[in-house]
């Protein structure tokens, strides 16, 4: 399946970027063209706030065109960049830890980081819609899950068996 960074997790831009609008807004009556061209401050506050408006609006669809999560039955791929691509596999087999990130807005929005390990290599998974669900597919195939072992065909509990106790 493939995936892409959610636009859920760049609320924050948006937010900003709409704050940047109406603060533009604001002062827009202050501002006459007269004013923005023959003043080099007027002219750097109103094309600036236009910029970082652009920018934290065309920010995530540029994260959101530029990075591609592929999770298939062999692994998991990263692929990153527009003209150069660089791609980053990690097989299940060789996952050893797989670790979910979600912080309050994400609870709330339902999204989050799924960061997986492998020795050395680090892949980290952005702005994932649903990562519960991925981070249990993620576990269960790489084998790192730490309630469940699969082992000889039978299901074994990594909990330590229950004692038997004996009142004489």
């Amino acid at each position: 399946m493939e995936y892409r960074i959610s636009r859920k997790a760049f609320i924050s831009n948006y937010i900003f970027a709409i704050i940047a609008i109406l603060t533009l807004i604001l002062f827009l009556p202050y501002l006459t063209p007269e004013k923005i061209f023959s003043n080099f401050l007027h002219y750097i506050f109103f094309f600036g706030f236009i910029g970082i408006a652009i920018f934290l609006i065309q920010q995530p669809e540029w994260s959101r065109v530029t990075c591609l999560y592929i999770i298939d039955k062999e692994g998991i791929t990263k692929i990153e960049g527009l003209i150069r691509k660089k791609r980053t596999t990690i097989p299940y087999r060789n996952i050893t830890g797989v670790k979910l990130k979600k912080g309050i807005i994400g609870r709330i929005l339902n999204f989050g980081n799924i960061e997986i390990t492998s020795g050395r290599e680090k892949l980290i998974l952005k702005g994932i819609s649903n990562p519960d669900q991925i981070y249990k597919r993620i576990k269960s195939k790489s084998g790192t899950s730490e309630y469940l072992r699969v082992r000889e065909g039978k299901e074994e509990t990594k909990e330590e068996p229950k004692q038997k106790f004996f009142f004489w």
